[in-house]
């Protein structure tokens, strides 16, 4: 894969962005923004945190259920989650730091979707990728040959095509038995 397919998601929030919290009931972080530039995040946070449900009807969310598709956000909108942590409950600790976490590692390593990564992961694809085209050519070169060969010289190995009923070589070499039926 030369590049990670990237989920088509709404960037470039920054501007109207209000906050982000994880969801416990769905299992997603949801990014609230607003066109409304009157409304500061300082004033009544905790209130609307509580009411969320009543806010999603009146701002647009943006939903994340997976960490990973955070990658997808532009390098502005990833600073502006980076600086303004996620919110959560308790009891979803664990679930919420995982996006945050991934938000971290993006902003430390300038990871967002305008970003064209250039590692050592990709010449190490390359060769890995090079030697797997060389092993293949190999392989169908020796079936090749095989192939000639033996409608060449036909079957050398003299042997009986495998059935259910080839013998058991174990006792290939036993005699018939005397005396089955008595004397």
């Amino acid at each position: 894969m030369k590049n990670m397919p990237l989920l088509k998601i709404e960037q470039d929030f920054y501007q109207i962005f209000k906050w982000w919290h994880y969801d416990s009931e769905i299992g997603e972080a949801v990014i609230v923004v607003h066109n409304d530039d009157s409304w500061k995040i300082t004033e009544e946070l905790t209130e609307a945190v509580i009411a969320h449900k009543r806010i999603y009807g009146l701002w647009r969310c943006i939903r994340a259920l997976d960490s990973v598709w955070l990658v997808s956000f532009s390098k502005k909108d990833i600073e502006c989650l980076f600086y303004s942590k996620i919110s959560y409950e308790e009891k979803d600790k664990e679930q919420a730091l995982q996006f945050q976490k991934v938000i971290n590692v993006c902003y430390a390593n300038d990871i967002n979707s305008g970003k064209v990564w250039k590692t050592e992961w990709r010449k190490l694809e390359d060769k890995e990728e090079l030697k797997k085209e060389q092993n293949e050519a190999i392989l169908t070169e020796k079936v090749r040959q095989a192939s000639l060969r033996r409608f060449q010289f036909g079957n050398t190995y003299n042997r009986p095509p495998p059935t259910d009923q080839m013998p058991i070589a174990s006792e290939e070499h036993r005699g018939p038995r005397k005396h089955f039926f008595g004397r």
